[in-house]
């Protein structure tokens, strides 16, 4: 969240909490005391009927689950928003529609510089007579609506969506692919870390002539159920014909986009022998080629980045998604590539959880304008600081020190990569660990892991299994980042002070003075502020050692 609320603004600032509850169309204003707000040419009035708030905006470490955000509000309905009360209390309709805002607003200022903390429907309505106060809860909930699955509703193979038209007359879908769902492709799967081919997404063979083979009239491969940027640069992909003796990979085919029956565009291969493909056959795609699967929103080119194919994931959720916040991290992700193929129907939210977020340094964030993610600091320096904590100078702990166990420790951890779609086996491994073996070439010395394994013992994770990567380099940062993170404990502490510092938000990074500790610029990640109008509000905080920088291996 973009706070414009800044550190400077809030020196020597007094805030109020604003509420708008929306029922039936009709806005109702209040907050703590009674407030007249300009807003352009208008006066907003704000009735003080509020009672204090506390609001808890928080993240998970990296790994924990997505949870929903909410603040219990107490307010009484008097004078100008008596009728808003009639309009609660009234047994012949629901509040289903009720929707309210809470947000921070430095006294004295525009109502558009208010900081919306809170924005979402009207819960666990409680309420008596006119002259009692109203109790409900807001919640941020980024479950309210299911999303689609993909491939989606009738992206399948069947006598209703091909053979395309105007193919050869008495030409069928192959053998075998009756209700296949088509293909769904990102970046470029099937290429190896050693640029070795495999099976990286089916081929599947919408229309073969009547004579059962390619010999003479050409069949339609079908590649991908969608655009893609292969089809649009007519640039080749290689096809393997495994019921062919030998299998290897005679084809290279060029891409091109066509219509189903139902006038859907989707993307295919023409082939006409040699070599030749009989009806039946089994066929696997390479994207070996310069072009890939789905086109990039942001540039030219293919969409690989993370950054943009978690966005592009969210946006087929369904759920209440921050797109901006999202698109505030794509550039920083985007050094992640990722390859894949879908054909089996799976919810969106299903591969993004399972698939893209273990890969990448990023935590989830309910904020006021719904679920989004911020990139976890694990490799915070000095420099990234945006604060200093002081002890002695007006930071004050306000928790025991909690130190993560060291059962949690892992300084020996592999990743599998590079799945091949017909096998399901990996081709591609990397393991760091604190010592390794001249016969085991897929095992690197680590830094991280000799100086963990020195403290705690080698501990030894299951490997990380990256589906949706085929490349080298993307499979050694997302070991790059949890080594570094998981080979170590971490300390969590909360500390209260003065207002400015409810302009920080979670993920950003602090350093932490507190001479009884022996603390001197120790740096910590925010995993937690409370927002309240103050005069102090409270922090959590997680430490972020680094052995090699602190305590560098010798």
């Amino acid at each position: 969240m973009s706070s414009v609320l800044t550190w400077e603004a809030l020196r020597g600032a007094e805030l109020d909490w604003l509420l708008v509850v929306t029922l039936r169309g009709q806005p109702y204003r209040f907050s703590l005391v009674d407030q007249s707000v300009t807003d352009g040419a208008d006066t907003l009035h704000f009735v003080g009927g509020l009672s204090p708030i506390e609001v808890q905006d928080s993240v998970p470490l990296p790994g924990g689950g997505v949870t929903d955000r909410s603040a219990t509000i107490e307010v009484m309905w008097t004078g100008d928003t008596a009728t808003g009360w009639a309009t609660l209390a009234a047994g012949d309709h629901d509040i289903g529609d009720g929707h309210a805002e809470l947000s921070l607003w430095k006294v004295g200022t525009e109502f558009s510089a208010r900081q919306v903390v809170m924005s979402g429907g009207l819960d666990s309505l409680e309420y008596g007579a006119l002259h009692e106060p109203v109790k409900f809860t807001i919640v941020v909930s980024p479950w309210e609506t299911t999303g689609k699955v993909l491939p989606g509703a009738g992206q399948q193979v069947t006598a209703s969506t091909f053979p395309p038209a105007g193919v050869s007359l008495g030409s069928t879908i192959g053998e075998g692919l009756e209700d296949e769902y088509y293909p769904i492709v990102i970046g470029k799967p099937g290429t190896g870390p050693a640029g070795q081919l495999y099976a990286g997404s089916p081929g599947l063979l919408v229309s073969i002539p009547a004579t059962g083979d390619n010999t003479g009239t050409a069949g339609y491969v079908l590649i991908a159920g969608h655009e893609t940027q292969a089809g649009y640069a007519g640039t080749a992909v290689s096809i393997d014909n495994r019921t062919a003796v030998g299998g290897t990979w005679p084809s290279t085919l060029n891409a091109s986009h066509i219509k189903d029956q139902l006038g859907r565009t989707v993307t295919v291969c023409t082939w006409i022998a040699p070599p030749t493909i009989q009806d039946g056959a089994e066929l696997w795609v390479s994207w070996n080629g310069p072009d890939g699967g789905l086109p990039s929103m942001r540039r030219a080119g293919t969409m690989r980045g993370a950054g943009e194919v978690l966005s592009y994931l969210m946006g087929l959720t369904g759920l209440e998604v921050d797109t901006e916040g999202l698109r505030s991290v794509e550039s920083e992700l985007d050094g992640f590539l990722l390859d894949f193929h879908i054909n089996d129907q799976v919810e969106s939210w299903d591969l993004i959880q399972d698939q893209v977020i273990p890969l990448l340094p990023v935590t989830w964030w309910v904020g006021p304008r719904g679920l989004s993610v911020r990139r976890w600091p694990y490799d915070a320096t000095m420099a990234d600081a945006v604060a200093h904590l002081d002890a002695d100078r007006g930071a004050d702990r306000v928790s025991v020190v909690r130190r993560s166990s060291a059962s949690q420790v892992v300084n020996q951890l592999g990743i599998s990569f590079a799945q091949n779609a017909e096998t399901d086996d990996t081709i591609g491994r990397l393991v760091y660990a604190p010592t390794t073996q001249a016969n085991l070439a897929d095992q690197e010395v680590n830094p991280y892991s000799v100086a963990s394994a020195r403290r705690h013992g080698t501990r030894e994770a299951d490997d990380i299994a990256a589906e949706f990567v085929t490349d080298a380099s993307t499979a050694r940062a997302v070991l790059d980042w949890r080594i570094r993170w998981e080979s170590t404990t971490h300390e969590m502490v909360t500390y209260a002070g003065p207002l400015p510092w409810v302009a920080l938000n979670p993920c950003d990074v602090v350093t932490v003075t507190d001479t009884e500790l022996g603390w001197a610029s120790k740096l910590f990640i925010v995993t937690g502020v409370l927002r309240t109008p103050g005069p102090t509000t409270e922090l959590a905080l997680v430490s972020v050692p680094d052995f090699i920088r602190d305590s560098p291996v010798t």
